[in-house]
């Protein structure tokens, strides 16, 4: 097994066992991401690729962050070895919604939950059991969990009492924020 040091908080064991919650292959590196307040991921490779970082996002103007700002574990990702780093998402380099260290989830999955709650409270249509249930089972569409699959279905049926309007703008937020399974379940 090797080990090897990013920063002085982070350490990645090289094994076949999980590294920073990503699988591991040999043409995979790993390194620290940055990523706008928004969810926009500006870098992907910190340490090995400084100079696509910047303070601020192209896309949207929020400032970038490149740490948990709860805990200040470095923000992971991976890339493949084959490839250069680059400024823009790719299947190697999802955006992270949770911390790895603490568990919390990055600002960009905080407005996304926020967001969510807010849209749902303004929703007549749907009774306040239906708004505790969808805001209860947010965090496990937005995640791959084993409560995924039950947590896509009972969004499923709560959306059923939504109207055509409020159920395309629901869609709309969450659609590129939940997980492909949840998707497939809420969504047919």
């Amino acid at each position: 097994m090797n080990t090897y040091k990013i920063n002085t908080r982070v350490v990645i064991e090289i094994n076949n066992y999980s590294t920073f919650g990503f699988g591991y292959d040999s043409d995979t590196q790993y390194d620290v991401a940055q990523i706008c307040l928004n969810g926009h991921l500006v870098n992907e490779a910190t340490k090995k690729s400084p100079q696509f970082s910047s303070k601020y996002c192209g896309k949207c103007g929020q400032p970038t962050i490149d740490k948990c700002p709860l805990c200040k574990s470095p923000i992971a990702s991976r890339y493949q070895r084959s490839r250069t780093p680059s400024m823009s998402s790719s299947p190697e380099s999802p955006v992270p919604f949770y911390c790895h260290d603490c568990g919390k989830p990055y600002p960009w999955t905080q407005t996304i939950i926020d967001t969510t709650i807010e849209l749902i409270s303004g929703e007549d249509e749907l009774t306040p059991e239906d708004k505790k249930i969808i805001t209860e089972n947010l965090p496990d569409i937005i995640s791959q969990t084993p409560r995924t699959p039950l947590a896509a279905s009972r969004v499923r049926k709560t959306l059923e009492g939504m109207s055509g309007a409020g159920k395309e703008v629901f869609k709309q937020l969450l659609s590129d924020n939940v997980t492909e399974s949840a998707k497939l379940l809420i969504w047919p």
